[in-house]
């Protein structure tokens, strides 16, 4: 009978004392990839309808937009106000396909081809762009994927530059 009871202590340490704390819970990860599909397709939407609030909604607080040859856009109120400002100045048609994306627990990378012509409002020549973006995603505590970082090049400035 004493063996048995030193044996209950070996057994429950056996059993339970090798998982690990904070366990990331099992996720359906395609489910996340299709989740951070629809939002690209989302984002893509209100850009072409210039609808600010439906673009910044898939924005983290603390995010940050790395635009090519341009300082990095820090917080989600600096993002929504140089996005406004766009919006203000041009009707933009954009096309953005997903090349891949890959989850890992509350984390989520998407690289995405977009193109795209922005129309001045004012008048005066379309301007076009395409090129290529990386979009951090991070699962939010309400469990919502929001983007934390972006960065995109544009192949038309490149080739302007050279």
């Amino acid at each position: 009978m004493k063996r048995l009871l030193m044996l209950i202590p070996l057994i429950f340490l056996c059993c339970f004392g090798c998982q690990q704390s904070g366990e990331v819970a099992a996720v359906d990860n395609e489910a996340d990839i299709q989740t951070i599909k629809d939002i690209v397709a989302d984002t893509e939407a209100a850009i072409n309808t210039s609808d600010i609030e439906k673009f910044m909604s898939f924005y983290a607080d603390g995010a940050i937009d790395i635009p090519p040859n341009g300082p990095a856009q820090v917080g989600k109120e600096v993002i929504g106000n140089s996005t406004q400002q766009f919006f203000d100045e041009v009707n933009c048609q954009e096309e953005d396909v997903v090349k891949a994306v890959h989850v890992d627990g509350n984390l989520a990378v998407a690289h995405v081809v977009y193109s795209g012509v922005a129309t001045p409002k004012a008048g005066g020549e379309p301007r076009k762009g395409n090129g290529n973006m990386i979009m951090v995603f991070e699962r939010q505590p309400d469990g919502l994927w929001k983007r934390t970082y972006t960065i995109w090049s544009n192949e038309v400035l490149l080739n302007q530059q050279q």
